[in-house]
């Protein structure tokens, strides 16, 4: 479509028109706490079932409103991805908040593809690829952009890492921060509207009190939705139900985004443990006979450059820079030999139809 200079007023015009939102559920959040802090529940509490999860762990397990799908591998990820960037994703399911539960495994499914595809068990031994860290943000924009694009509003819950720190005056104290991979952090740190610790505090009886307080990072306020310089409210005691924790929740993030919210600090934590969902890879030999196998339906097709192109992908190079041959792969190839397989399907798929 031409565009000319009177296309290009008018929607600058209708850009400077459109107005703030002020609706908090509209907002992105990342929420993180130490192991068994709640975070999960609490999200799914605050959108009251009105949404996606993508489960990675069995915390997901607890929240019986959250209409989760789990997730397990990079592979599930992708194909999650596929789905969701379909424009009419959001009318066919009726809400359009995605909730991420945790950017922590969703690091570690990048991390483990990217070694698979390196034959590596260390994120520092990939040297090609101009260093293997610079995949870390191609995959993750591979799979959320479009998503984001399709018109879902993506919160994220993460796991705490601790670090105990001396101050000036010798005084030791813990210093708490989201754990995932850096490159990630990174990226969510900028976009997200909030981030907020779930902060577990015991009184003189023993007894665990919950706050959900804003986190000591600079973009802990509204910078993306409101034209003010708004920080989070006071710190917020939680409450055993989940229903009156996420209404008093909205309750503040209202006050803050009309410009009340106060600075806060985070305090003590405890650490818990957790449980993940993991995938299970079929063993190598069995993939690589149905690699083989849908090799020879893609050169039937015509298509043999294009799946030798997809499984030189999947394989990557040696240290020395040298093609890796199928014959080569080892188990832990397995999971991108394994979207090779999917990669291949489809290709055949598309051109079957024709």
């Amino acid at each position: 479509m031409a565009l000319n200079l009177n296309d290009i007023k008018k929607r600058t015009q209708e850009n400077k028109e459109k107005k703030v939102s002020i609706d908090p559920r509209s907002y992105s959040y990342l929420v993180y706490s130490l192991p068994d802090g709640g975070k999960t529940s609490l999200v799914s509490g605050m959108f009251e079932g009105k949404h996606l999860m993508l489960a990675t762990e069995y915390g997901a397990k607890a929240c019986l409103c959250a209409n989760e799908i789990e997730v397990a591998s990079f592979k599930d990820l992708k194909e999650m991805s596929k789905v969701l960037s379909d424009p009419k994703s959001i009318e066919e399911l009726g809400y359009s908040t995605l909730i991420v539960d945790t950017a922590t495994k969703v690091g570690s499914y990048i991390e483990s593809y990217i070694l698979s595809r390196a034959g590596k068990q260390f994120m520092d031994e990939v040297k090609k690829w101009n260093g293997a860290y610079g995949l870390v943000t191609r995959y993750f924009d591979e799979i959320f952009d479009p998503i984001k694009s399709a018109g879902w509003n993506i919160v994220w819950t993460c796991h705490a890492t601790v670090e105990e720190l001396t101050d000036n005056k010798g005084h030791s104290y813990l210093r708490y921060e989201p754990q995932s991979n850096k490159r990630i952090l990174d990226i969510l740190k900028k976009e997200m509207d909030y981030v907020w610790f779930i902060d577990k505090r015991y009184d003189d009886e023993g007894k665990v009190h919950r706050f959900l307080v804003t986190d000591e990072c600079k973009t802990s306020f509204g910078k993306n939705k409101t034209n003010k310089y708004v920080r989070m409210p006071l710190e917020i005691e939680l409450e055993k139900n989940e229903k009156d924790s996420a209404k008093k929740v909205w309750t503040e993030v209202e006050r803050a985004i009309k410009g009340f919210g106060e600075d806060n600090i985070t305090t003590e934590r405890k650490q818990a443990t957790i449980g993940e969902f993991t995938e299970k890879y079929r063993d190598i030999d069995e993939i690589k006979e149905d690699v083989v196998k849908l090799g020879g339906e893609c050169a039937e097709l015509g298509l043999r450059d294009k799946a030798i192109l997809i499984m030189n992908k999947a394989l990557g190079t040696d240290s020395e820079g040298v093609q890796r041959t199928l014959d080569e792969a080892i188990q832990d190839n397995a999971e991108a030999l394994e979207l090779c397989i999917e990669e291949m399907k489809d290709l055949i798929k598309e051109n079957s139809t024709r």
